[in-house]
């Protein structure tokens, strides 16, 4: 049988801890909603026309380490750069940090929640997409979603990060909880003006779900002919209806935090 890895710095650990390397097949996560009809929204308010626009997308947590932005962000020019925080608090006491720490900054822009629908509208509207994580993630489905929308991200070095974004490419990243470093990568944007531009100049799409989709199946081809000397059942998609029956599967290994 075959073991599916969505990252592959993962499997790199799995081999270390001696799992055959024959039995890992590595598969990026899928996201099958980047090509729905996105839902009209009004612009959003910023509070000057031509500062970059950070977003902030995610539990506000401590894994998520807000705090660590926000902190960055008080040392900088609010005309500059502004960041809107879209995400769910999960611990009062911590959500209440975080609104002391920007209760000063008038270029910080609460703004709640968003429906699957409004991400791309919402994504769109802004330059970057800033991920400070605590903890290593598998394959950050967020950082995929605004490569989507074709914007760049900054990001701590910390393994799930790393592997998805190129350092000066298709964005960029600081040291793990550095405040310091998250600093310095944030300044940048504002002193290198061609900086952002190269960025997003940089950004790739992720492959196409359905891609992802035949991936699967292949495998699972592969594995049906090694099991069984007989004529498998045919399992290729050749359309988008077929693709689309099997996008539950695929949805239930990805989730979106």
């Amino acid at each position: 049988d075959k073991a599916v890895v969505l990252a592959k710095w993962f499997r790199e650990i799995m081999a270390k801890n001696n799992f055959p390397v024959e039995r890992m097949e590595y598969v990026p996560p899928a996201i099958s909603y980047l090509d729905e009809p996105v839902r009209p929204l009004p612009s959003l308010q910023f509070n000057h026309k031509d500062s970059i626009k950070l977003i902030f997308v995610g539990r506000i947590d401590p894994i998520k380490d807000l705090q660590l932005l926000l902190r960055a962000f008080n040392d900088l020019p609010e005309d500059k750069i502004e960041l809107s925080i879209y995400g769910k608090p999960l611990d009062p006491s911590y959500y209440d940090q975080c609104r002391k720490l920007a209760e000063e900054n008038e270029n910080v822009h609460w703004r709640g929640t968003f429906a699957r629908e409004e991400l791309m509208t919402i994504f769109r509207q802004h330059d970057m997409l800033c991920l400070p994580s605590a903890l290593s993630e598998m394959s950050p489905l967020v950082i995929q979603e605004a490569f989507g929308a074709r914007i760049p991200v900054l990001a701590s070095g910390v393994l799930g990060n790393e592997e998805l974004i190129n350092h000066n490419q298709n964005g960029l990243l600081f040291s793990f909880k550095s405040q310091e470093g998250l600093f310095q990568q944030l300044r940048r944007l504002i002193d290198e003006p061609k900086l952002l531009m190269s960025l997003k100049n940089g950004v790739v799409l992720p492959l196409p779900f359905e891609e992802v989709v035949r991936k699967y199946l292949e495998i699972y081809n592969f594995e049906v002919r090694r099991e069984n000397q007989n004529e498998p059942v045919r399992l290729r998609p050749e359309t988008a209806e077929e693709i689309n029956d099997y996008s539950r599967y695929i949805e239930s290994i990805s989730s979106h935090e």
